[in-house]
């Protein structure tokens, strides 16, 4: 299996530049919630929610995040056109260096991507794009341990590392470095 590494790099905001943009977005998703609630592994660390301008995710087709907060989109290029797909959700940082170096990114789709507009095939299009795994699993409670993550996978309906939403979702992780990936390849 080929794989792709996304680079991270995160600093997270204070708390004043983290609150204003989440009540903002919370007028439009009332089931948006502060990230100090957002249950996770006793040794993992959750990064606030609109990292700064330094975070940036790359692959083969590119994206980057967008440098104008608030909104924090990542866009992907298309000609000369940069089209918006997605926003950070949060990031998870498992924090064992024995399975996993670098955290994973959780992404939600814009809802225009979902919907097949701007002239793109949806949420296909990029996982065609990037050569991403379409994997479907569902999780009713707990969380999706890195032994479940062989690739790059667009998962649907796995609930909530991330701020209560049931969504089409992204998870992008430095996989290459994931100790026992040779089982998958």
């Amino acid at each position: 299996m080929k794989t792709k590494s996304a680079i991270v790099n995160s600093k997270a905001l204070d708390d004043n530049s983290y609150s204003n943009p989440l009540q903002h977005l919370q007028k439009e998703q009332p089931h948006l919630h502060e990230y100090r609630e957002i249950p996770h592994l006793p040794q993992s660390v959750v990064v606030r929610n609109y990292a700064n301008e330094h975070l940036y995710l790359s692959w083969l087709f590119g994206m980057i995040l967008s440098r104008q907060p608030p909104n924090n989109l990542i866009y992907s290029k298309k000609g000369e056109k940069a089209i918006p797909f997605g926003s950070i959700s949060h990031i998870l940082d498992l924090g064992n260096k024995e399975i996993q170096e670098g955290p994973i990114v959780m992404v939600h789709w814009l809802h225009f991507v979902k919907k097949r507009k701007e002239g793109f095939e949806g949420v296909e299009y990029f996982l065609d794009q990037w050569g991403v795994q379409h994997l479907k699993k569902t999780y009713s409670i707990g969380f999706m341990s890195v032994a479940d993550i062989c690739g790059l996978g667009a998962y649907i309906d796995m609930p909530a590392w991330s701020l209560g939403c049931n969504n089409i979702t992204l998870l992008a992780c430095p996989i290459d470095k994931l100790v026992g990936l040779e089982q998958f390849e």
